[in-house]
């Protein structure tokens, strides 16, 4: 369904490519369709007053499609101030400054008709010509290919990078007739609805995990057997009676990755997946002969370290039957030697939020955060019988699996809206 869905919206592109338009666009620079040039904010001073003002900050233009004038902060403003930085429906803002290259003049457009509004100091303010260019038609073309290394040709790079007033006022902005601005711009506007939508079942799906997660391990919801009776009671067990660990790769350098005939498993691929996948394995040179501990099948893998406390301990679980895989340096594995305990299982356990905060609680660290194995082994887990575990597992992989298909399908779209991005603007 998503699929054909998918194709309409190719059909509609091709329908909007321009094929009852003959008429050449015209090429104008963006200072040239503003009412007013281009503004730098006000200081934010942080506060509120009768005036009930709001204040557009940097991070508020990496909002998706619009700014979220609701998450906005107050600002303790006089009226004098407020008309002089007034911000109204339809003005872009630019990013002035970033850490990299490619954040600078990151833009973004206010929709926003209702609320009273100013703008912050490290934010340009383009306020279009709407007897000349749709607004939400310029943020897309400012947001485009050839905006985005336009700005980046011109930004000032020191200790952050820098771009001003000047550097992004003649950027030639290619402009067709109203009516086809306003029909890309309500195909885009459609695109990013569904975008939105796409995201916000793939939140349900993950609340809806986080709570049968919640109810099953803290054994609130509980499985029968064929017969219709209860499964026996969950036991304790320290991790340290029923599994070994082993370290991932040692005595590798940089210039070891990314060569060699060997594979190993990245870190990115344990911590965001109950089961790792086989395609988040790179490659590794392993020609120095040294001993390296390989990844079996049914083996559960964890992060060691991370910048903060709550990304370390995250398991996984390797399914794939592939030999002489390795493990990236900064995780560890752990084999079972009990055959009442499927590893599958124990992941989802160990993922669990009561288990995430025990193994939180482990992380060691100021500036990186580290796991013991020792500490990690002496924790006591309750295991269910391995019927009830199966049942488990079958519960929680579907449920994984639906999260799986929702995200291919919102990747899907956002592959195509940058697609017809390029094939738009550029």
């Amino acid at each position: 369904m998503v699929n054909k869905k998918i194709i309409n919206i190719d059909k509609e592109v091709e329908l909007l490519r321009f094929k009852e338009y003959q008429d050449t666009p015209i090429v104008k620079d963006l200072i040239s369709l503003s009412t007013d040039g281009i503004k730098n904010g006000m200081t934010n001073r942080p506060g509120r007053n009768e005036l009930d003002v709001k204040f557009i900050n940097v991070v508020n233009l990496y909002d998706e499609d619009y700014i979220k004038t609701d998450l906005l902060e107050y600002v303790d403003i006089s009226e004098s101030v407020f008309n002089k930085y007034k911000v109204l429906k339809g003005d872009i803002f630019f990013t002035r400054s970033s850490l990299k290259l490619e954040g600078i003049a990151h833009c973004n457009i206010n929709i926003d008709s209702d609320s009273k509004l100013v703008f912050d100091d490290h934010i340009m303010r383009v306020r279009p010509n709407i007897n000349l260019v749709n607004p939400y038609f310029l943020k897309l073309y400012c947001l485009s290919r050839v905006a985005r290394k336009f700005f980046m040709s011109r930004a000032k790079t020191g200790t952050m990078t820098t771009i001003g007033q000047n550097d992004i006022a003649d950027l030639p902005v290619r402009i067709p007739t109203m009516e086809e601005q306003n029909k890309i711009s309500s195909f885009f506007s459609f695109l990013e609805k569904r975008i939105k939508k796409q995201e916000e079942k793939i939140e349900q799906v993950k609340l809806f995990k986080k709570g049968m997660m919640q109810k099953i391990f803290l054994q609130k919801l509980r499985f029968k057997n064929e017969n219709g009776e209860l499964f026996p009671k969950w036991r304790h067990k320290p991790l340290k009676s029923i599994g070994t660990t082993y370290t991932g790769l040692s005595g590798k350098s940089s210039k070891d990755f990314g060569v060699g005939s060997g594979l190993y498993i990245t870190y990115k691929n344990v911590y965001a997946n109950v089961k790792a996948k086989t395609t988040g394995i790179e490659k590794v040179d392993l020609s120095d002969g040294k001993k390296q501990n390989q990844v079996l099948k049914g083996d559960i893998l964890f992060t060691t370290s991370s910048e903060v406390p709550n990304e370390v301990g995250m398991a996984s679980y390797w399914g794939a039957e592939e030999q002489n895989i390795y493990l990236n340096s900064f995780c560890f594995g752990y084999r079972l030697n009990d055959e009442s305990v499927l590893p599958e299982f124990l992941v989802y356990l160990l993922r669990s939020a009561e288990y995430r905060r025990k193994i939180t609680l482990l992380a060691q660290g100021s500036t990186r955060f580290n796991l013991s194995k020792t500490e990690l082994l002496k924790m006591n887990i309750e295991i269910p019988s391995v019927g009830e575990q199966q049942k488990i597992i079958i519960l929680l992989s579907g449920i994984d699996k639906k999260l799986e298909k929702e995200e291919e399908k919102l990747s899907l779209l956002l592959k195509q809206k940058k697609g017809f991005m390029q094939q738009m603007f550029n």
